[in-house]
């Protein structure tokens, strides 16, 4: 029995190794990914069925698989078909998904397997800054804004005396923002203090400029 195997890129956690089954039908392609709050699924064959669906399935464990999602099997001899869905409640941790066909006599074919890692969005995308001065040696400095996707953030650089050296609303709209902060006048060798605020919260680094 000829099997593939094809490699399952996670958009968060594992790389896993699908293997699909050659089972009369040609390659079969299936993946997972993680989409924010939501696991992502694709699969793509060249088959030709009739009177049959694809089940996507989900375990634990690896041996007791409960349903996710269904689809009918589009019967078109010899062209490639794609096939997109949605795990709206994903588990947390590591899940393994695997995709089958079943016929109108309720006959299985199970041609792929994938596993991946969720983790909880607001995990991945906890809201933090980081402040780096640029190589070059210049007055600017970098700031990464990270987990403030579609939120006004107030930006000031200060030193420790309460001295505002620059002060600006940035709109984020992208989970991972950077900016340059380009102070209004030289800044002295020593330590200053950047705060982002944004939704009543404020988070700060410490910088050193040398």
């Amino acid at each position: 029995m000829k099997k593939l195997f094809l490699i399952v890129a996670c958009a968060f956690g594992l790389t896993s190794i699908a293997e699909t089954k050659n089972l009369g039908v040609e390659d079969v392609y299936f993946e997972v990914i993680q989409n924010h709050d939501k696991i992502d699924i694709k699969w793509v064959s060249k088959t030709n069925c009739t009177k049959a669906v694809y089940v996507v399935e989900r375990s634990k464990d690896g041996k007791t698989f409960e349903e996710v999602t269904r689809a009918e099997c589009a019967s078109q001899t010899g062209n490639y078909m794609e096939y997109f869905d949605t795990d709206y409640t994903p588990a947390e941790g590591i899940s393994y998904y695997r995709l089958k066909q079943v016929n109108e006599a309720n006959e299985e074919v199970v041609y792929s397997n994938a596993t991946i890692h969720y983790v909880k969005a607001e995990e991945i995308l906890a809201s933090d800054i980081a402040v780096s001065q640029n190589p070059s040696g210049g007055q600017e400095l970098n700031l990464l804004l990270k987990g403030f996707e579609g939120k006004e953030v107030l930006v000031v650089l200060q030193d420790k005396k309460g001295n505002q050296f620059f002060s600006k609303v940035f709109m984020n709209a992208m989970p991972q923002y950077i900016a340059a902060l380009d102070p209004e006048q030289k800044l002295p060798q020593g330590e200053y203090v950047v705060t982002a605020s944004a939704n009543n919260k404020i988070y700060s680094k410490t910088v050193r400029v040398r």
